[in-house]
């Protein structure tokens, strides 16, 4: 996973589609779960990053996917919260 996200539409895309030609992570998980995350900052990062897809994914159950996405970063964008910011307080993601 690229560091340098920023944003949670860029994070929606690594997961889902793959970034500068690389696997998507969705791809990777059901391919080699946990092997690929033997180090303890790979292991906590992905843990954070997943539970912001999580959560645009189950906001997305009642909104269209990509919406639910460009909301939450326009959310994220107004109370200038960066997305590590955000691994920490979930609950600001979505109003």
């Amino acid at each position: 996973m690229s560091r340098g996200i920023k944003t949670i539409t860029d994070l929606y895309r690594e997961w889902y589609d793959g970034l500068a030609g690389g696997y998507p992570v969705e791809t990777l998980e059901r391919q080699w779960g946990v092997k690929r995350r033997e180090d303890q900052k790979e292991r906590k990062l992905f843990k954070r990053r997943r539970s912001i897809i999580t959560i645009i994914n189950n906001f997305a159950q009642q909104h269209i996917i990509e919406t639910a996405a460009n909301a939450a970063e326009e959310r994220c964008s107004r109370l200038n919260k960066s997305l590590h910011h955000l691994t920490e307080h979930n609950d600001q993601i979505v109003e």
